[in-house]
């Protein structure tokens, strides 16, 4: 059994902060069942939460050691850069850096259904599903030619005639959404797999938020590298439901990831607008010297005097 570190009894069932261990006693005072597999979404929600347990072992005289180990339990928890951590409620979390982000797919993630939302979204078809997201316009015409030949009394000519502009009627409603004749949109491939897929914003600098509109059960991030831009197959998505509060949440990380790669777009510009005068700072440092050496050449005699001047006069640019 181990030795609680602050009231040094034998404990049971002992609870470990990094190199500190309390009996349960010690860790009710301090209320850990609340904070100890707590997972948090921000490293300031972190701070928050140390400040208080800190707090509480202050109230009740636990030794420097012990505060110590607290102290080093909560700052392991936190992430390098952490802006925000997000659960879309569908099976994928997201975890926000400043210069990357972690995308965590679930292995119960419903591939099937986020992807064909996708793919519906993508081919332009926006908010309430229709008739024409589920079958073509041909079929739907056969579908209601058929229902219209149960329902009609008869045979013959007359039932015919009725078949066929019933059929007509369905299929001039139904082309509204699905036209025979409508160019093929770009086919949009959706790479989803369970499990962690890190990005860094210097790669993948192209975002693009896709809200939920009207009857929408989901919205997504979409992200691309520019240089891959036409290949679908190397987009990460990241997908969240369609609640007000989710809609929200996902906007402000859209926001801030977008301000990121703002960010290390300008930074890349001021890199390469620098180079050009360093290369001529550079160049401006290194004449002297090339001077002073063709000096050396012609005392030495190794050169003539009409040789030097005019050296000298092309590396001062006269």
């Amino acid at each position: 059994m181990d030795l609680c570190d602050q009231c040094g009894n034998k404990s049971l069932m002992p609870e470990h902060y990094s190199d500190v261990c309390l009996c349960k006693k010690c860790s009710m005072k301090l209320l850990s069942s609340t904070w100890k597999n707590k997972e948090y979404d921000s490293n300031e929600e972190i701070d928050r939460q140390m400040e208080k347990v800190i707090k509480l072992a202050g109230k009740y005289s636990y030794s420097p050691k012990v505060i110590e180990g607290l102290s080093s339990f909560f700052s392991s928890k936190k992430i390098d850069g952490l802006y925000r951590k997000f659960s879309g409620g569908c099976g994928q979390k997201i975890i926000v850096c400043s210069d990357r982000l972690i995308i965590k797919t679930e292995a119960d993630f419903d591939i099937k259904e986020i992807r064909k939302a996708y793919k519906r979204m993508c081919a332009g078809k926006r908010g309430a599903i229709g008739i024409g997201d589920y079958v073509s316009a041909q079929q739907a015409t056969q579908i209601v030619s058929m229902a219209i030949g149960n329902i009609v009394p008869g045979r013959g000519f007359i039932k015919s005639g009725i078949k066929a502009l019933g059929s007509g009627v369905a299929s001039n409603a139904i082309s509204g959404n699905v036209s025979y004749n409508e160019k093929p949109q770009k086919s949009e491939t959706l790479n989803i797999s369970s499990g962690d897929k890190k990005i860094y914003y210097a790669e993948y600098d192209i975002v693009t938020f896709y809200g939920p509109i009207s009857e929408e059960e989901y919205g997504f991030i979409r992200f691309q590298n520019s240089h891959l831009a036409d290949e679908s197959n190397m987009d990460v998505i990241f997908c969240f439901v369609n609640t007000k509060s989710k809609v929200n949440q996902a906007n402000e990380i859209y926001n801030y990831i977008q301000s990121q790669i703002a960010s290390i777009n300008e930074s890349k510009l001021n890199n390469v607008m620098e180079q050009p005068q360093m290369t001529e700072k550079n160049e401006a440092i290194q004449v002297p010297d090339q001077i002073l050496k063709y000096k050396e050449l012609f005392d030495v005699g190794a050169i003539t005097e009409e040789e030097f001047t005019a050296k000298k006069k092309q590396l001062l640019g006269l």
